[in-house]
């Protein structure tokens, strides 16, 4: 059974974890990329999406890790889009 995280969707979409993530993007082909790239914008979007409609007078723990979440897909989403650029492709 695939397991779902409520913000980043499915995990076993997900690729490799960071610590062996410079060699699983060497030897991604750029469907790949172009892939995960499409999925890391959608979850980006959707935790910006959820950042911004946390209403008025929400906890401070709740924006932190809000914001920790949004930050976590951004900061994916641009190592995938710096990864095509370095190999002279347009993400």
């Amino acid at each position: 059974m695939a397991e779902y995280d409520e913000y980043m969707g499915h995990v076993d979409s997900a690729p490799p974890p960071a610590d062996s993530m410079d060699n699983t993007l060497a030897k991604a082909s750029e469907k790949e990329l172009r892939h995960w790239l499409r999925d890391a914008t959608k979850r980006a979007d959707t935790a910006m999406a959820r950042r911004s409609a946390l209403p008025p007078g929400t906890s401070r723990a709740r924006v932190t890790t809000a914001n920790a979440r949004w930050a976590s897909v951004a900061e994916y989403r641009d190592l995938l889009a710096r990864e095509l650029q370095l190999r002279g492709l347009t993400p």
